[in-house]
């Protein structure tokens, strides 16, 4: 879905950029035209803010790409053994018999290490929560010894 709304994002933008209309272009020189480094220079500008807006789209189901991405290399072996008996790698995991939900099956009493407005469904911001908890206890709250 997100690698679908990139490419659909991309699209329009490299799209839009080719056929902007006039008034898009800015006039960086104030000499009164619109030259071709001029239109260039404004869709790089608009090719950068998509990029930019990706960068910051924190809307994961990617549990062990979002773990690489914020543990340390040293933890990733643990880690990844963690998502995968917690919750297969499924970021929309949750215990029907608690409140264990996400990549790292954390629960309700956890959601203080959540992002502001995050979700413990979505990796990205589960991952940040996992880190906080890991940083704080270790390996322990996972009951696992290496």
């Amino acid at each position: 879905m997100i690698i679908k709304t990139l490419i659909a994002t991309l699209v329009l933008v490299v799209g839009a950029t080719a056929c902007l209309p006039e008034e898009a272009y800015i006039d960086y020189n104030n000499d009164g035209t619109i030259d071709a480094n001029e239109r260039r220079w404004r869709e790089w500008e608009l090719s950068e803010k998509v990029k930019q807006a990706h960068a910051n789209d924190h809307s994961s189901t990617d549990c062990y790409g979002e773990m690489r991405r914020h543990f340390p290399a040293s933890a990733h072996s643990g880690m990844t053994r963690i998502i995968t008996r917690e919750s297969g790698g499924n970021a929309g995991a949750k215990n029907p018999s608690s409140s264990a939900r996400g990549c790292y099956q954390m629960l309700n009493m956890h959601n203080g290490r959540l992002p502001a407005g995050g979700s413990m469904y979505n990796a990205h911001d589960s991952s940040i929560a996992a880190l906080s908890l890991w940083n704080g206890a270790g390996w322990s709250p996972w009951k696992l010894t290496y």
